[in-house]
């Protein structure tokens, strides 16, 4: 039977009391489309999540056309037509529970890598840690897994009466968790703990009631293993304490309306320069180093887009976990959230795309109805569109920083121009910003100076623009680069070196004696080669 045939069967199943058996085959197909919702109007709930999130989408696009004046094409807006893309497509599809089994075999897949990593089969994707999953870093892969793991134990609730669902659901349990244990993920422990209160709290409430003179025994072992977990790497933990230090001054310069989308990554190293020359016996001092992320997403929201932006995910955050028609699947959100307050998952591509999933899930509380003239497969076609505008922002930066590597081997016109017109639309790429200043030291007829400031500061490219205006005779603006780096990371010792070169060829002899002084007792997290050899020609210098 042909594909025509077939269809017309399934209409006189299914259809024929509605339709008289027509013999209008034109009208059949037409009526088995509409009947399959493919174009036929539908009526929607659009509910309170929809609406704050479209608010919130908007403010960022304001916000990074007119505070953070970014072009419109820069890769920030590709990352946000991702997301809203995904969350689209969720809200569209029907069936929710097959989006979570996805989501477990995605992390049942994520556990087998990490364990065939610790066992050496795989190779890492970082050079100093052996377990990373499909991640970056370890961390990167304990706040996913924290969000499986709990996902699991919402389908476990959900198919509590099926006795092949619940084994499988066990055994993933088992190896997600294990894949846990070896990304040594405080966040990720945090995370799935606070998931875990949010999916039985209905269950865990009327026992606490019951039983009140539990409470304090319980606030006491909260605070104690809060004390455990804040001391296993305290280093790690007083680095964050730095960098919520200094992000309190980046919100207290503009608290409503924001720096501007991306100006966490462009302005935060510039303040804590200012930090550190203002306090350079801080206690923070031999922690400090160059700072990509936030470690808060609530932090990052309020520097970038304020107190409106702020307001408007704390009111998305209400009705997606207070208030949502189903709290158990708002469990896994919980466990993204509390993890999302320790660590960076705005950062992570494959992180970020959990939120718009998860949001998706939760549905939230209905605001009011409209009837939409596209079935469910138009709307995820309106969707998937969106979401292919993100997709092709990512391939242009993956075509730009291939073409600034193909530069660094050899000089090619084609590549310069096209690495320097696109140097604006990737503030602020790390590893872009990386590979654009050294080929701005190489051959710097490529340099955009008034680019230099999307540029995002860290101690090594302050140092690299530094030498590019030393090279060209501009040294005041050197100078002030090369302070500027020595202050950001105040136990770094190339800026103090590469000042102390450039007051010696300019014949500053005081200025290089002060530099002298300061160089032979700047404390150091590390002492390597480097380090002993730049002493070791200061002193000589000094003897002369």
């Amino acid at each position: 039977m042909n594909f025509r045939g077939i269809l017309i069967g399934f209409w006189r199943k299914n259809y024929s009391n509605d339709y008289h058996q027509s013999d209008d085959k034109s009208m059949l197909i037409v009526n088995v489309v509409n009947r399959l919702n493919i174009i036929h109007p539908v009526t929607r709930r659009i509910t309170y999540i929809d609406v704050l999130v479209g608010i919130y989408l908007l403010w960022s696009v304001l916000n990074m056309l007119f505070i953070a004046r970014l072009p419109f094409g820069n890769i920030l807006l590709w990352k946000w037509s991702i997301v809203l893309g995904i969350y689209l497509v969720v809200r569209n599809i029907p069936w929710k529970d097959p989006i979570l089994w996805i989501l477990v075999l995605v992390g049942t897949a994520q556990s087998l890598c990490a364990i065939g990593q610790h066992a050496g089969y795989i190779a890492s994707n970082h050079r100093w840690f052996d377990v990373t999953g499909f991640m970056g870093n370890p961390g990167q892969l304990g706040g996913f897994q924290a969000v499986t793991f709990v996902a699991v134990f919402v389908l476990l609730k959900k198919n509590v009466h099926s006795r092949i669902a619940g084994c499988v659901l066990f055994s993933l349990l088992l190896l997600i968790g294990y894949s846990m244990w070896l990304a040594d993920s405080r966040a990720g422990g945090v995370a799935v703990l606070a998931g875990l209160i949010a999916l039985y709290w209905l269950e865990i409430r009327p026992f606490l009631t019951r039983h009140k003179r539990l409470l304090w025994p319980i606030f006491v072992v909260v605070i104690g293993l809060g004390i455990l977990v804040f001391n296993y790497r305290a280093d790690s933990a007083k680095a964050r304490l730095l960098i919520w230090r200094v992000s309190a001054n980046m919100i207290a310069d503009k608290p409503v309306t924001g720096h501007g989308v991306g100006a966490f990554n462009r302005q935060y190293m510039l303040y804590q320069a200012d930090y550190f020359e203002q306090n350079p016996d801080s206690q923070f001092r031999m922690v400090a180093d160059n700072t990509a992320y936030p470690y808060n997403e609530f932090l990052h929201i309020w520097i970038e887009l304020g107190l409106i932006g702020l307001l408007l995910v704390l009111g998305i955050v209400y009705m997606a976990v207070i208030i949502p028609p189903d709290k158990t699947m708002s469990a896994p959100l919980v466990a993204w959230l509390v993890f999302s307050c320790f660590s960076y998952p705005s950062y992570k591509l494959e992180l970020l795309a959990l939120s718009p999933i998860l949001l998706g899930l939760v549905g939230g509380k209905a605001m009011f109805q409209i009837k939409r003239k596209f079935g469910v497969f138009a709307s995820i076609l309106i969707a998937a569109i969106v979401l292919s505008v993100g997709i092709h922002g990512y391939i242009l930066r993956n075509r730009v920083n291939h073409k600034a590597l193909l530069l660094i081997k050899s000089y090619d016109q084609q590549d310069a121009n096209y690495v320097s017109m696109h140097v604006r639309q990737l503030y602020p790429d790390f590893r872009f910003n990386t590979l654009y200043l050294y080929n701005v030291l190489k051959y710097p007829k490529i340099a955009i100076e008034s680019a230099f400031d999307g540029i995002m500061p860290t101690s090594e490219n302050w140092c690299d623009i530094g030498d590019y205006y030393f090279k060209n005779g501009v040294y005041d603006c050197a100078e002030n680069y090369y302070r500027t780096a020595a202050w950001m990371v105040p136990t770094r010792i190339t800026p103090n070196y590469l000042l102390w070169k450039m007051y010696m060829q300019q014949n500053r002899v005081e200025d290089a004696q002060v530099i002298e002084n300061y160089l032979l007792v700047l404390p150091l997290k590390v002492e390597n080669t480097v380090t002993i050899r730049i002493k070791n020609e200061v002193r000589e210098a000094m003897r002369e």
